[in-house]
C-alpha cells in the first residue's frame, strides 16, 4: 500500500507492512490499480483481512480515483471492477495508534463473457415420473447428471448445482439425499471464466411428507387379561409445496465503516407473472440471522422488484447488540441470533423498543423474536411477487461491526405458485395393522379399526403403517396395557395365627398374584401395599376378614380371614401344699398360666 498507481493483471497486494508485518500508524495512502490488458476489468481477491475495528478502514473505489463510485469496505473476499476504465482505487486511513496485521490480497484481471453457455440435465436416478417431478420419500438420495452447451471451448468449465434446499455440490454427476419433506426445485448453473449460464434447468423434487396420525388411539387402556379393546388408526393427508423465496445463507463480514453498505437479493421466480401482493398478510415476515456490535448505528430496509423501498429499522439511540458478537478482534464472525420484521403494528413491539437479554459477552443484546416494522408492508401492494427482492443493511457509524449469516422473506404460502408441480396433496393409497408381539392377538379388522384380545399380561404395541402415492410408508405405534383378570387375586380362604406369629402376605393366603394399584378393605392397616402385610403382633385376639379388590379389573373380589389366637402360657414355676383331705386343685392356675 502506497500512493500511487500500477498496471498488472498478476501479483500480490498487501498493506503498508507487507507479507507478515502490521500495517503503520497515522497512514493515509490512496492507490489505484488498473488492468494492463485491454478489455479486462482490475479484481482484487482479499484473502486474509484484519483492522482495527474502530478506527482503521480500507475504502474501494469503482474506477481510477476517489471520484469514482464508493463499493464500500474491503472485507475477505472478491472485488471487480465494472467501469469503463477496467480500475479499482484504494484509499487506507489508520490512526494514532493499534495497529494490526492488514491484508493479504491477489491481483488479476477479469475478462468479460463473449460465450453462450446452456446447462443441461442428462439424467437422474430416480428418474422422473410422467410430469416431470422426481417423486421420493425423506431420506432417498437422488444421483444428478448435468451437462452444458458451450458457443466456445468446455475446458476449465465449473458445474455447480443448487439442490433448492440449502445444499450445494460440485461436478457433473453429483449425488443428494433429502431428508426434509418439501418441494424442492434444482438447478444447474456452468462458469467457464466469466461467462454463465443464465438458463434453469428448474428439475423439482417432491418429498413425501410425513402424515397426520392425531387421533389413532384405543378405545380403552389399561384392559384386563381377557378383555378385548378396538384400536383406531386415523390418519390426515398432508401438503407440500415449493418456498418461491430461498433464503440466503452464508457468512458475510458487515464491515466497520460509515459509508458501508450491503445488500443482497432473493430471486423469486415461481409465481404467475400477474401475480402482485394485493395485501400487507401477503408478506409475512423478513427475517435475518444476524450479529452486529451496535444496533443504534445501522439502517435495515427491504426493496420489492418494483423499486419499493420501506424501512424495517431506522437507526437510532438504541445502544443494544444483536446477538454476540466477536469481542475479540472486532472483525470475525459471532454467534447470530435469529430476527425478523412484522407489518407493522402486528406484535404492538417495535425493533428500538424490544426487550434486551444477556448475549454471554457481558452485553445486552435485543432479545431473538419477531418485531414490528417501523413501516407498513402496504407500500409494497401492487408489486409483482417475481423478482428481485432485497436486503440492504447500510452501517452509519465507523466503530462497529457485525456478520449476517442468513436471511429471508416469507409470503403467504396459500398464494400458489404458477407451476402445478410446485406444490402436492398427499393421499393415502393403503393402511394397515401388525401385532408387535404374537400374543396381541387381532381378533378382527373393519377399515381401519381393530379388535384386539391379548393372551398374556404385560405392554402390548400394535403398528400402524400406512402407504402414499409416491409409495413411502408411515409408521405409528399404539400400545396399551394388559392387566391380570380379577381371578388372579385368588379365591377365598381363611388363616389361624397366635398373636406372637410371624407376618404373613394375604395375597398368598389367596394363592393369587398382586394387582397393580389393588385396594386391601378390612378392619385394621396392612403393609406392602398390593402385596397385603398382615402382623399379628399389631392386633389383639380375634378374627379379621379383608377383601382385595383389583384396581384395573372389575369391582369382583377375594377375601381372606384371619384368627388370632393367644399365644400358649405356662406360667411360671411354683410350689403348693396340700392335706390329702383337700379339695381338688388346677395345677395350671396355680403356675398363673394359660390352658394350652
Amino acid at each position: 500500500m502506497q500512493n500511487g498507481s500500477v498496471n498488472t493483471c498478476t501479483g500480490n497486494f498487501y498493506d503498508s507492512g507487507g507479507v507478515g508485518g502490521n500495517y503503520g500508524n497515522s497512514e493515509n495512502f490512496t492507490f489505484t490499480i488498473c488492468p494492463d490488458t485491454a478489455g479486462t476489468f482490475t479484481q482484487v481477491d482479499f484473502t486474509l483481512f484484519n483492522l482495527e475495528g474502530c478506527c482503521d478502514d480500507l475504502l474501494i473505489y469503482n474506477g481510477p480515483n476517489t471520484g469514482s463510485p464508493l463499493m464500500g469496505n474491503a472485507a475477505v473476499g472478491t472485488f471487480t471492477s465494472s467501469d469503463a476504465s477496467g480500475c479499482l482505487t484504494f484509499v487506507f486511513t489508520s490512526d494514532l495508534s493499534i495497529n494490526r496485521p492488514g491484508w493479504e490480497a491477489d491481483i488479476s484481471c477479469f475478462v468479460p463473457c463473449t460465450d453462450t453457455i446452456t446447462a443441461n440435465l442428462d439424467s437422474t436416478n430416480p428418474a422422473a415420473s410422467g410430469n416431470g417431478v422426481i417423486e421420493i420419500c425423506q431420506g432417498t438420495t437422488v444421483d444428478f447428471v448435468g451437462s452444458g452447451t458451450f458457443s466456445g471451448s468446455s475446458a476449465g468449465a465449473v458445474y455447480d448445482w443448487d439442490f433448492g434446499d440449502g445444499n450445494t455440490a460440485s461436478g457433473t454427476n453429483v449425488s443428494h439425499t433429502y431428508n426434509t419433506e418439501g418441494v424442492y426445485i434444482v438447478n444447474l448453473t456452468i462458469t467457464n471464466g466469466s461467462c454463465v449460464s443464465t438458463n434453469r434447468i428448474n428439475q423439482v423434487v417432491q418429498v413425501s411428507p410425513t402424515p397426520d396420525f392425531t387421533g389413532t388411539a384405543a378405545a380403552a387402556d389399561p384392559i384386563c387379561l381377557g378383555d378385548s379393546t378396538t384400536i383406531t388408526g386415523v390418519v390426515t393427508p398432508q401438503s407440500i409445496s415449493a418456498n418461491c423465496a430461498p433464503p440466503v445463507v452464508g457468512t458475510t463480514f458487515l464491515p466497520d465503516s460509515s459509508t458501508g453498505v450491503y445488500q443482497t437479493c432473493i430471486t423469486v421466480d415461481c409465481y404467475p407473472a400477474a401475480q402482485t401482493m394485493t395485501s400487507v398478510n401477503d408478506l409475512l415476515d423478513v427475517f435475518m440471522n444476524i450479529e452486529h456490535s451496535y444496533l443504534g448505528d445501522i439502517n435495515i430496509s427491504l426493496t420489492a422488484p418494483n423499486g419499493t423501498t420501506i424501512s424495517l429499522h431506522d437507526a437510532c439511540c438504541a445502544a443494544t447488540k444483536l446477538g454476540t458478537p466477536d469481542e475479540n478482534d472486532g472483525t470475525g464472525p459471532g454467534v447470530g441470533w435469529d430476527y425478523s420484521f412484522v407489518e407493522a403494528g402486528s406484535t404492538g413491539v417495535a425493533f428500538d423498543a424490544a426487550p434486551t437479554m444477556a448475549n454471554g459477552n457481558g452485553d445486552q443484546a435485543k432479545t431473538p423474536g419477531a418485531y414490528d416494522s417501523d413501516n407498513s408492508f402496504a407500500a409494497f401492494i401492487g408489486t409483482p411477487l417475481n423478482g428481485d427482492w432485497c436486503l440492504t443493511i447500510n452501517d452509519n457509524l465507523a466503530a462497529d461491526d457485525g456478520y449476517i449469516f442468513n436471511w429471508g422473506v416469507n409470503f403467504d404460502p396459500s398464494i400458489p405458485p404458477q407451476d402445478p408441480n410446485y406444490s402436492h396433496n398427499q393421499t393415502i393409497v393403503s393402511d394397515t395393522w401388525t401385532a408387535n408381539q404374537p400374543t396381541g392377538n387381532i381378533t378382527g379388522t373393519v377399515g381401519s379399526t381393530i379388535t384386539v384380545q391379548p393372551t398374556a399380561t404385560g405392554t402390548h404395541c400394535y403398528t400402524f403403517t400406512v402407504v402414499d402415492d409416491f409409495g413411502c410408508s408411515y409408521d405409528e405405534v399404539v400400545c396399551i396395557d394388559v392387566n391380570p383378570s380379577d381371578a388372579d387375586a385368588g379365591t377365598n380362604g381363611t388363616v389361624t395365627l397366635c398373636d406372637n406369629s410371624a407376618a404373613i402376605d394375604l395375597i398368598t393366603q389367596l394363592g393369587g398374584t398382586p394387582q397393580p394399584g389393588g385396594t386391601w378393605t378390612g378392619p385394621s392397616a396392612l403393609t406392602n401395599g398390593d402385596q397385603g402385610t398382615f402382623t399379628p403382633g399389631t392386633n389383639v385376639a380375634g378374627t379379621y376378614t379383608y377383601s382385595v379388590v383389583g384396581a384395573t379389573c372389575g369391582s369382583a373380589n377375594a377375601t381372606v380371614t384371619v384368627t388370632i389366637n393367644p399365644a400358649p402360657d405356662a406360667g411360671t414355676n411354683g410350689a403348693i401344699t396340700l392335706c390329702d383331705d383337700n379339695a381338688a386343685v388346677d395345677l395350671f392356675n396355680q403356675l398363673g398360666g394359660t390352658p394350652q
